[in-house]
This record gives C-alpha cells, sequence and structure tokens, in this order.
C-alpha cells in the first residue's frame, strides 16, 4: 500500500534524525515524538473503521497526513533550537 509506504518512510526518517541527536532529547521533542506515533496509529487504524465512508477515510487520512507533516516540521524546528543551545 502506497500510504503505509509511506508512513514507514517517514517514521524512518524521523528515526533517523533522532538518532543524529544522540541522546539530547528534551521534554518537547518527546511530546512531539508521542503525538507524531499517536497520528500514526490513527492512519493506521482508520482502514479498519467500518463506520466511516471511503470518503470520509479520505478525508481523514488527509487531515491526519497534514498533522503529521506539521509535526515533523515541529521536530525539525526544535532539533534546530537544540543545536544552536548546544553550540552556545
Amino acid at each position: 500500500m502506497k500510504i503505509g509506504s509511506n508512513i514507514q518512510a517517514k517514521a524512518m526518517n524521523y528515526n533517523i534524525m533522532q538518532k543524529g541527536l544522540g541522546n539530547s532529547q528534551d521534554a518537547q521533542l518527546k511530546s512531539i515524538q508521542n503525538q507524531i506515533l499517536r497520528v500514526q496509529n490513527q492512519i493506521q487504524k482508520l482502514s479498519e473503521n467500518e463506520d466511516m465512508s471511503l470518503e470520509q477515510k479520505m478525508d481523514m487520512r488527509k487531515e491526519l497526513q497534514q498533522q503529521l507533516q506539521d509535526l515533523n516540521k515541529q521536530t525539525m524546528q526544535r532539533q534546530i533550537e537544540m543545536q544552536k543551545e548546544q553550540r552556545e
């Protein structure tokens, strides 16, 4: 499934970014990571939902993917902030 593989690729990219930071995670970054995991789980469970029409599922998937995009941006911004703090 294309969407599933896309989510996996994003998750792998996120994990690579995390390894690049080493152990320098802070509470804010962990919170964002937890939010990303929750959204990914929601996307995976969406196909199992029999109460929603295909159109509703597509709309919901689109919204969740937008949330993932926003969370990934927040992750990048926080990592940049942390790198700046380490240089100071």
